[in-house]
């Protein structure tokens, strides 16, 4: 039997303020999706994808005084667990 699994998940950043302006609040979309393979000898392998940021938004993870901290943009990441 093998399973298969879609995940979408989008967070909000919120807005960072400070001296030299805002930013404006944004929805980041991530999707992840997940595989698993079931061997007859009882050993069970799941293949793992994800991409975040899909729309590659830019915007601050954060931010302190005048100094603001950009967020990652698009990324992926593979696994076999």
């Amino acid at each position: 039997m093998t399973h298969f699994f879609i995940c979408l998940s989008s967070r909000a950043p919120g807005a960072v303020s400070g001296r030299l302006g805002c930013s404006v609040s944004i929805a980041v979309l991530n999707a992840e999706l997940l595989y698993t393979f079931h061997e007859h000898s009882g050993v069970e392998l799941t293949l793992r994808g994800e991409v975040r940021n899909i729309f590659d938004n830019l915007y601050l993870a954060g931010g302190e005084g005048d100094a603001f901290f950009p967020a990652a943009e698009r990324n992926y990441l593979l696994g076999l667990t």
